[in-house]
C-alpha cells in the first residue's frame, strides 16, 4: 500500500524544504488551521510560493489518508469511509501536528525516523480515526459495538507501528502507556460524571488535557532516541498543560451540545444540582462574566506553567506550538466573549 501513496512518501523531503527556505512563514502557513492567516492578503502575496506548496502538501496528505482507511476497510471488511463517527475534522487538525514533527525530527536529527516518515503517517491515520470512532461512540447514548471494536482494532495497529517504529525500550513503553492510562481514567471520570456534576476539580485544570495527549504521543515517543529520555515527565507535563488549553476552547465551543448529552466540563464547575436545571438556564448561569473571566485567566496561568517547563528542556519547536494555541486562545477570547476579558 505504501508506494500507492505519494503525498505520504514525498511529505518530509517536501517539508523540510518549505521550512528551510522560509522558517517563518513555514509556521504562519501549517498552523493556518488554527488561526486566521489565509485572510491576510499581505501574508498571500509575500509567500504565495510556499502557500501554494503547502496547500497542495496538505490535500495530498488528506488523499493519501482517505486511502489507508480504504484499504483498511477492505481488509477488516469495514465501512469507516461512511461512518459519520469517522470525523473528517480530527484528521484536519492533526495535520499540522504531523508537520511539526516532522521539522521536530529535522531539528533533532532524527533521520532514521525521517526515513520512515510515510510509516509515522500511517500510523498517525490509524490513531486518529480511532479516537475519533471511540470517542463519538463513548459520547453516543446508542454506541454502536462495530464500531466501538473497529476502533480499539485500529487503536491496535497503531501501537504495534508505533513500537516498530520508535523502538520498545523502557521508558518508551512506561511513557505509552502513561499517556493511554490517563485517556481512559479521564473517559471513565467523565461517563461516570454524566447528567451528575463536572469530572474535574478547581484548580486542576491541567486535567483537561489528558484527553488530548494522544495527539502528541509520537513525540513522547521520539524522546528516546532524541537523548532527551530522563526529560519525559517533563514533556508530558508541557503538552498537558498545552492541550488544557485547547479542550478549554472546544468546552466553550460545544457548550450547548454536551449539556444536552449530559456532558458537563471545568467550565461548569460551581453549579450545583446541574442535572434538575433546563438547558436555558444553565447556559444563562455558566456564560456569566466571572466565569468567563476566570476561564481565561486559568488558560494563561496554563501556558504561562508550560512556558517556564520549556524553558527548562529548551524546546523552541514546541514553543511554536504554545504560541499559536496562546494565539488561538486569544482571538476566541476577544472574538466570542471580547466585552468581558
Amino acid at each position: 500500500m505504501e508506494n500507492q501513496l505519494p503525498a505520504f512518501l514525498g511529505f518530509r523531503n517536501e517539508l523540510i524544504d518549505i521550512y528551510t527556505s522560509d522558517p517563518a512563514g513555514f509556521w504562519e502557513i501549517s498552523m493556518s488551521r488554527f488561526l486566521d492567516y489565509f485572510s491576510k492578503p499581505e501574508m498571500l502575496l509575500k509567500r504565495s510560493k510556499n502557500v501554494l506548496r503547502m496547500t497542495t502538501l496538505l490535500s495530498g496528505l488528506e488523499k493519501d489518508a482517505s486511502a489507508v482507511i480504504f484499504a483498511f476497510d477492505q481488509r477488516w471488511g469495514t465501512d469507516i469511509s461512511g461512518w459519520k463517527s469517522n470525523r473528517k475534522q480530527y484528521l484536519q487538525d492533526a495535520f499540522p501536528v504531523f508537520a511539526m514533527l516532522a521539522i521536530w525530527m529535522h531539528d533533532h536529527h532524527l533521520n532514521d525516523l525521517l526515513e520512515e516518515y510515510d510509516q509515522v503517517l500511517i500510523a498517525g491515520v490509524y490513531a486518529v480515526v480511532g479516537y475519533s470512532i471511540l470517542d463519538d461512540n463513548l459520547d453516543s447514548n446508542n454506541p454502536n459495538p462495530v464500531e466501538l471494536l473497529t476502533a480499539q482494532l485500529l487503536l491496535a495497529e497503531y501501537e504495534r507501528m508505533c513500537y516498530e517504529i520508535f523502538g520498545s525500550g523502557e521508558s518508551l513503553r512506561k511513557a505509552f502507556h502513561q499517556i493511554r492510562l490517563l485517556f481512559i481514567e479521564s473517559e471513565i471520570r467523565e461517563k461516570k460524571s454524566r447528567w451528575k456534576r463536572s469530572p474535574y476539580q478547581e484548580g486542576r485544570a491541567i486535567d483537561l488535557g489528558t484527553k488530548g495527549l494522544n495527539a502528541v504521543a509520537p513525540f513522547i515517543l521520539c524522546l528516546e532516541k532524541a537523548g532527551k529520555a530522563d526529560e519525559t515527565g517533563r514533556y508530558i507535563e508541557i503538552f498537558l498543560l498545552i492541550g488544557a488549553v485547547i479542550q478549554m476552547l472546544d468546552d466553550w465551543n460545544d457548550l450547548e451540545d454536551d449539556l444536552t448529552i449530559g456532558h458537563y466540563a471545568y467550565i461548569t464547575l460551581g453549579v450545583e444540582q446541574i442535572a434538575k436545571k433546563q438547558k436555558s438556564e444553565l447556559l444563562k448561569m455558566i456564560r456569566n462574566e466571572g466565569s468567563i473571566r476566570s476561564s481565561y485567566q486559568e488558560c494563561h496561568r496554563l501556558l504561562s506553567d508550560a512556558r517556564i517547563l520549556l524553558a527548562e528542556v529548551d524546546d523552541p519547536i514546541v514553543m511554536k506550538l504554545l504560541e499559536v494555541t496562546e494565539k488561538r486562545m486569544e482571538g476566541f477570547y476577544h472574538k466570542t466573549f471580547g466585552q468581558y476579558v
